[in-house]
């Protein structure tokens, strides 16, 4: 979390929202609490709970936030680097693969 020099405690320095005011008689576990609550009521945007290139993806709500407006709104930035990502991980999974398959019929059997 993120503690600005007005009181508010947030869950990222990206984004301003969403926030808690810490002022008595909030206390700071009392914020924190709140704070997480808020945190877990973001969602994950919809389209991306079906995307091929999920796990590729740095879904942070509050980068998404810093690019779209929204934590909870998908950046086309987000998918395009998750594709490629995913990409070069097929291509380098394949190479190796390959590599490993050529080495084992090159080494002789006892």
């Amino acid at each position: 979390f993120f503690l600005t020099w007005h009181g508010h405690l947030s869950f990222c320095g990206f984004t301003p929202k969403p926030y808690v005011q810490i002022k008595f008689p909030l206390d700071f576990k009392s914020a924190w609490e709140q704070m997480l609550d808020q945190v877990a009521a973001i969602k994950t945007p919809e389209e991306c709970q079906t995307c091929e290139h999920v796990e590729f993806c740095r879904r942070c709500p509050g980068l998404l936030a810093s690019e779209s407006g929204d934590p909870e709104k998908v950046s086309e930035s987000f998918c395009s680097q998750a594709a490629e990502k995913h990409r070069i991980y097929n291509e380098l999974k394949a190479k190796a693969e390959s590599t490993a398959e050529s080495e084992c019929k090159e080494t002789p059997q006892e």
